[in-house]
């Protein structure tokens, strides 16, 4: 794999975890989110007259794609109000790929292998286990953590 890649997988990891961070350390994380947002519009208004514009095809796609994340961006929110982050992130982001290979299937008609399902089941079961239990065994809100998985597992 060339070197640019390994460096800006690096570098969007750095972000995530800013992102993160930032989110986390403010009072009100919808204000906290809102400003990010803003930033990262800016950018992209800066960015945009560089890049060629998208084929009119992709145009309802993209709009999906938008709509999507601002609902994953307030049921994060909502998510963190509602229990701890610790709890609430890990269980958004293990329970997505049980979603989305579910959806695989249902939705494309994908064959899933028994081998396949069990290793995404243990992985996503193991991270939802470690959330569980890093909550000290007391069982979080699961509306709103879900409910950001499917978001995740929509625009996946």
């Amino acid at each position: 794999m060339p070197s640019y890649l390994i460096l800006l997988t690096l570098f969007a990891a750095l972000l995530h975890a800013g992102w993160n961070a930032l989110l986390r350390g403010g009072d009100d994380r919808l204000w906290s989110m809102s400003i990010m947002c803003v930033a990262i519009a800016a950018v992209c208004v800066l960015i945009a007259p560089f890049m060629p514009m998208p084929a009119r095809a992709s145009w309802p796609w993209a709009l999906l794609s938008a709509l999507l994340h601002v609902g994953y961006n307030l049921c994060l929110v909502r998510s963190y109000r509602s229990g701890d982050l610790g709890q609430s992130y890990p269980i958004a982001r293990g329970s997505s790929p049980l979603m989305v290979t579910c959806a695989a299937a249902i939705f494309a008609g994908e064959k899933i292998e028994l081998r396949t399902l069990a290793g995404i089941a243990l992985i996503s079961g193991g991270i939802l286990l470690l959330a569980i239990s890093g909550g000290k065994g007391r069982m979080p809100n699961l509306r709103y953590p879900l409910a950001t998985g499917a978001f995740i597992a929509a625009y996946s």
